[in-house]
């Protein structure tokens, strides 16, 4: 069986916290930002659905004016916000919702969610399950 060679995306998650501190200090701007950065995206996670996430986020940096000229672009040019892609989504006869997400190095992963009988439970939690190959 031959492998397959992952290739690295050519832009790092915006939670790698060094990778961005590292970026932010190499353009000569404050370390203190980085923190602000992640301020402002609590605050998006805690006020937003997943699917308006990256969107809002990038609008929320953008909209602020705290920021040296040109950090928020120069940051969003080579950090990115998910680095996961849903491929496809669809809801069995059971209930259990499947999902196909791509990842950032191009490999699919299968992700279910069972239909919970229980309340008490997180809905949001979904299993990996990694397809075989």
């Amino acid at each position: 069986m031959v492998k397959k060679k992952r290739k690295q995306d050519s832009k790092k998650s915006i939670f790698d916290k060094s990778s961005l501190t590292e970026f932010v200090k190499n353009h000569g701007w404050k370390s203190t930002h980085v923190k602000h950065l992640y301020k402002i995206l609590r605050r998006t996670a805690k006020s937003t659905s997943i699917a308006e996430f990256e969107r809002v986020f990038k609008l929320a940096l953008t909209n602020e004016h705290t920021f040296p000229n040109n950090m928020i672009e120069c940051v969003l040019k080579s950090f990115q916000v998910f680095t996961t892609r849903v491929v496809k989504t669809y809801i069995s006869k059971d209930g259990t919702v499947k999902m196909i997400v791509k990842t950032h190095d191009d490999h699919k992963v299968r992700v279910f969610k069972k239909k919970e009988k229980n309340t008490h439970t997180h809905p949001h939690v979904l299993a990996p399950t990694y397809p075989h190959t």
